[in-house]
């Protein structure tokens, strides 16, 4: 994750790679990796990747939603598309990521204004998530103007700049903003 982190993307798969090859069983754990690959365009295999998750941990929202991410952008960029393929998983216990995932399986805009209500008033955690994940939506969608002004207001949070520093989400956002060229 260091290596991603740092955006290199590559380097982190490598790594991920290497882990597989000593300890095949390892593979369904390593979500992270499932992330470096979205980041590198291998949407096919970052869709396994959190599918083999999913596979050990079957209520993993988070995932859910990469595997989302990832098929969508496998079928030309529709989310619509995707759901059809949407994993099962259980309830999260984070009211965000229940919202975050009604969003994604839905598209309601009943469910987008509770998801940018909890970016707004949410507790510092829960506002991260809410612009991370209305970034992310909004970059499947195809507009890009959106998706870059929420990942911008994700990375500003007090969460971003504090004690989520080190949260694997917080590096991801960091990188969306190098890799998009939104810096």
């Amino acid at each position: 994750m260091a290596a991603f982190a740092a955006n290199r993307v590559g380097e982190s798969i490598a790594l991920y790679d290497k882990m597989i090859e000593a300890n095949p069983a390892s593979k369904p754990y390593l979500w992270q990796r499932g992330l470096s690959l979205s980041y590198a365009d291998r949407f096919a295999d970052g869709a396994e990747q959190f599918a083999a998750d999913v596979a050990v941990n079957p209520n993993d929202t988070e995932e859910q939603i990469w595997h989302l991410l990832c098929l969508a952008r496998q079928q030309g960029g529709s989310l619509e598309a995707a759901r059809k393929s949407a994993l099962k998983v259980g309830t999260d216990r984070r009211p965000v990521m229940r919202a975050v995932q009604q969003l994604f399986l839905s598209g309601g805009e009943a469910e987008e204004r509770e998801l940018a209500a909890i970016a707004r008033d949410g507790d510092v955690g829960s506002r991260f998530y809410a612009a991370l994940y209305l970034s992310l939506y909004h970059e499947s969608l195809g507009d890009q103007a959106a998706a870059e002004a929420r990942m911008r207001e994700a990375v500003d949070t007090d969460y971003a700049r504090g004690g989520g520093r080190s949260d694997p989400m917080v590096e991801l956002a960091r990188v969306a903003m190098q890799r998009r060229g939104w810096q």
